[in-house]
């Protein structure tokens, strides 16, 4: 008797997957719209500016009241932005997430940026 496996054979590599997503993260960020990406830098550095935590959510917020005819067809371009906002020290990733409150994300997790920016007055 010849059994099929209950599961497809994956192949697990970190490194292979890191790679794969970093490739993907590049592809993503260069198909985006040049001036989408400069408004959307500026919403991050705003939110950085004004807000002790943040994620993306409160970015989209404020790009679609401040931008609302601006728009990219990935709305995925936000990671690779945070991404280069956290390297260019504005923010830091801090490991936690919370759902979503944009219906269209369905309340999936999104994670928690921390701001290296935003100070008390």
């Amino acid at each position: 008797m010849n059994e099929q496996p209950l599961f497809e054979h994956h192949d697990f590599n970190k490194r292979r997957a890191n790679q794969l997503r970093e490739e993907a993260l590049e592809q993503v960020d260069a198909a985006a719209y040049e001036q989408w990406k400069q408004k959307a830098r500026d919403c991050i550095h705003y939110c950085a500016s004004t807000m002790a935590e943040f994620t993306t959510d409160e970015c989209v917020a404020l790009m679609e009241n401040h931008y609302p005819t601006l728009t990219t067809h990935e709305p995925k371009a936000w990671g690779p932005l945070m991404t280069a906002a956290a390297k260019q020290g504005w923010i830091v990733n801090t490991k936690r997430v919370t759902n979503s409150s944009m219906t269209s994300n369905h309340a999936r997790p999104k994670t928690v940026w921390k701001s290296l920016e935003y100070e008390t007055h």
